[in-house]
């Protein structure tokens, strides 16, 4: 009886969310290409930088604008904008248009006259901009952005050969704000601190560790969106309750499709949710039905580092091919070998930025950290190669086939005779 109870209650929050795509969906925006238009918004991400161009991107009466402005003056989170000018179509070609932009227009403005009023919200932006100025001021560029990216998700002031390197060796999510970037960080910080304490503190520490992440990264929706996923799900993992975590991932994506039903065709909600599940529910699955992933994940750090990869690249390598058509063939192993420096340097990084308000003294963390800032940007430069790149655009229905056969190996290492031969192979599974 209860479980027909709770499958009704499943069936009825699908038609709540049914409704509610049916509601947005038909709903089409007001503003076409060729209109004058008057919005005033507050600028919810980081402008990006491209020469001497700001883009900003904005939502505003159901359409999605990407605004192309001067360099200067520099617009920052938080800022109540009101932008005037004249709106015109994507220049991307038919053939690349995804579903949302069918769905929700993806529509340019180019060089409007903008007035530009600060907020409460600005203070944390004016905090991260010293907090920035005092590691640039020490670090050399690649490296200083690559430590500010960690801790912020930004990608600002690499080196275009750099930042292509992040990108084909596929550690670029290192320093994106994405829910893999805040679930492998928690990961690798929960797998250090169990060897110091017992789970329910390390797990407290844990979300302590991604409240401060999300402060610091100035509350950016994808990293709010990240925050609450890696969160839930991790409270429950690290209590060892697997099915509550598959309850709070669940009910985490049901609240964001509900708010906003656009996010089903995001690719940082995607990434968000299939990293998550890959590390919380599918790993320890694996781990113990498969002996090799057991060993490897009683390895010292490495192993954890190698068999986290794994999980997270399995789960979302129909996503990266799907929107990106490139992955690297060397990507665990690349991943394997820098991805232990994340939780150091991003520590190192959050004492730097504490003491970046005590001049010199924040030297220290800084010097600490880059060693490992060199040791990662040398990994990825020597491995940035054409030969180790995988093209291949991947149909959807090849993605869903692939995650059908992923939940089909899930459900047969689910099944107690499966566990019990684990068990005979000498697998435990972990505190």
């Amino acid at each position: 009886m209860k479980k027909q109870a709770l499958i009704f209650v499943w069936l009825l929050l699908l038609v709540f969310l049914f409704l509610r795509f049916f509601a947005v969906f038909s709903d089409k925006p007001q503003i076409h290409p060729g209109d004058h238009v008057k919005l005033t918004v507050m600028l919810r991400n980081e402008p990006r930088i491209d020469g001497n161009t700001q883009v900003l991107e904005i939502f505003a009466d159901k359409a999605r604008f990407r605004v192309y402005t001067t360099r200067f003056p520099h617009y920052q989170y938080g800022q109540k904008l009101t932008i005037v000018g004249d709106v015109s179509e994507s220049k991307v070609g038919k053939e690349n248009i995804g579903v949302l932009d069918k769905l929700r227009p993806d529509l340019r403005i180019y060089f409007p006259k903008i007035e530009a009023e600060n907020s409460a919200l600005l203070f944390i932006t004016t905090i991260r901009q010293q907090i920035g100025d005092s590691m640039r001021g020490f670090l050399p560029p690649d490296e200083a952005s690559l430590l500010i990216g960690m801790i912020f998700g930004s990608k600002e002031g690499f080196s275009e050969s750099f930042l292509q390197g992040l990108r084909d060796t596929g550690v670029l999510h290192v320093v994106a704000a994405s829910g893999m970037n805040v679930s492998l960080l928690a990961s690798f910080l929960m797998s250090f601190l169990l060897r110091f304490f017992n789970r329910r503190v390390a797990a407290v520490m844990v979300i302590c560790a991604i409240i401060l992440y999300t402060l610091l990264a100035s509350l950016a929706p994808s990293i709010v969106r990240a925050a609450i996923m890696g969160g839930i799900a991790f409270v429950a993992s690290a209590l060892n309750r697997q099915n509550v975590a598959v309850w709070g991932l669940a009910i985490a994506a049901y609240s964001m499709l509900l708010f906003d039903p656009f996010l089903l065709f995001d690719v940082g909600f995607q990434l968000s949710l299939a990293a998550t599940l890959g590390l919380v529910v599918v790993k320890p699955m694996v781990e113990k039905g498969i002996v090799v992933f057991a060993k490897l994940a009683k390895l010292p750090l490495l192993g954890e580092d190698v068999s986290t990869t794994i999980m997270a690249q399995v789960t979302t390598l129909p996503i990266l091919l799907g929107n990106f058509g490139t992955v690297s063939l060397a990507s665990v192993f690349v991943n394997a070998l820098v991805l232990w420096t994340v939780p150091l340097v991003t520590i190192l990084g959050f004492i730097a930025a504490f003491l970046s308000f005590f001049p010199f003294i924040n030297l220290v963390p800084l010097l600490a950290a880059l060693p490992l800032l060199l040791f990662f940007k040398t990994v990825v430069i020597f491995f940035d190669k054409p030969f180790f790149l995988l093209q291949i655009k991947l149909p959807i229905i090849v993605g869903i086939g692939y995650y059908l056969i992923v939940s089909a190996v899930y459900l047969f290492l689910k099944n107690p005779r499966v566990r019990s031969e684990g068990a005979k192979n000498g697998i435990k599974d972990k505190d």
